[in-house]
């Protein structure tokens, strides 16, 4: 998992250089992924799940819902 610096972009030029292409689209240009083609659809990992943009913790797959 890449460290997120501690400080946020100010710049839509920062944000680009710091997340990928598909990453900028859906936190930035409010856009999504295409259903059921997520890397993580099937994951099952142990761990904890992490926003691309600022770093902080979204969830804990001890609560990832299994549909």
């Amino acid at each position: 998992m890449k460290k997120m610096p501690k400080t946020m972009p100010e710049t839509e030029t920062e944000w680009k250089s710091r997340l990928s292409p598909e990453q900028y689209e859906v936190l930035r240009a409010k856009g999504t992924e295409r259903p059921f083609t997520g890397k993580l659809l099937k994951n099952k990992d142990a761990g904890q799940y992490v926003c691309a943009g600022c770093g902080n913790v979204l969830f804990s797959s001890d609560t990832k819902f299994d549909s």
